[in-house]
């Protein structure tokens, strides 16, 4: 099925397109040329066929252009991409209608426009990423045989915790926008504190029927991690909650419902009891999350939980 596009401006162009076929057109001063619309979606494409000169021969660089925005956005440009070519480094900046080409100032650089931005220098071009599609995980790819290079901006108060995995042109396709210490997170975890309060048996009960566990966190930095998210789930100001673990009937030991080893616990001081105490931890919902041993028919809420689902990384 063909696709018309048109390439709008004060010598408008239009043409068909037929799956995965490419037009090019020049985008010359008299034409005005403003806007891409097309029937279905579409890849644009900017470039220059002399953006790299080197001995007298040209070279031919492409990035890809965004769809229009109609928010104003903020785009931080690394000053070091400029380095040695201050005086030939420049801003292509578009809005709706209207686009505008200024020289990069490294001493500022951090700039706002309403469409997208774009960075060339000689040998360089390259669509800049705003700051509202910072995100915490991105898919980077390499080209064999070529010195590859990725350009990670990141405030600088939040660098701990920033890994990269391999070395980029355009921007890197965005995995996922949720921080997670254990991956690139593709279907974001479930904590929710349940409606209903009951013993621990009918609290595991509460969990499964909405598909989600009693929840089970066998080491520090999970336990943290989620103590956060419970702490924001309770809305209701509830000072304690069922948790996923209990002594074994048999040897008396504590386990964790998800099979987990427990090392890493939280226990209140003089916390747990005997055998004789109880057989059920629960948590507290004050200052530090602590645990105890509690009889197992008490009535407390449970934490439901389900695990995130992570982008698989060889």
């Amino acid at each position: 099925m063909a696709n018309q596009v048109t390439v709008e401006g004060s010598v408008p162009e239009t043409f068909s397109l037929r799956p995965y076929q490419v037009q090019q057109i020049w985008v010359k001063t008299e034409k005005d040329l403003r806007k891409v619309t097309a029937e279905h979606p579409v890849a644009v494409l900017f470039g220059h066929t002399c953006a790299i000169y080197h001995s007298c021969t040209c070279g031919q660089l492409f990035t890809s252009l965004p769809p229009a925005q109609s928010d104003e956005l903020q785009y931080y440009i690394p000053p070091f991409l400029a380095k040695d070519a201050e005086k030939k480094s420049l801003l292509l900046l578009s809005k709706d209608n209207s686009s505008k080409v200024q020289a990069f100032d490294v001493n500022s650089p951090l700039v706002e426009t309403e469409g997208s931005a774009i960075f060339y220098r000689p040998g360089l071009l390259i669509n800049l990423i705003p700051e509202t599609d910072f995100a915490s995980c991105y898919v980077v790819n390499t080209i064999s045989q070529t010195d590859s290079y990725a350009v990670i901006v990141v405030h600088k108060d939040l660098a701990d915790g920033v890994r990269e995995n391999a070395w980029f042109g355009n921007p890197a396709a965005i995995l996922s926008h949720i921080p997670d210490f254990r991956g690139c997170v593709l279907s974001p975890e479930i904590v929710r504190i349940g409606t209903k309060a009951g013993g621990w048996r009918e609290s595991l009960k509460i969990c499964t029927d909405d598909q989600l566990d009693l929840v089970s966190f066998p080491e520090t930095i999970l336990q943290t991690h989620i103590s956060k998210k419970v702490l924001q789930a309770n809305t209701d100001n509830l000072q304690e909650v069922w948790i996923g673990m209990r002594r074994s009937s048999m040897s008396g030991e504590w386990y964790w419902l998800n099979g987990s080893a427990v090392e890493d616990t939280n226990w209140e001081e003089r916390e747990p009891g005997t055998v004789h105490d109880g057989q059920c931890a629960i948590m507290s919902l004050e200052d530090g999350f602590g645990w105890r041993d509690e009889d197992c028919c008490k009535a407390a809420h449970p934490v439901c939980y389900k695990e995130p689902v992570f982008f698989p990384v060889e």
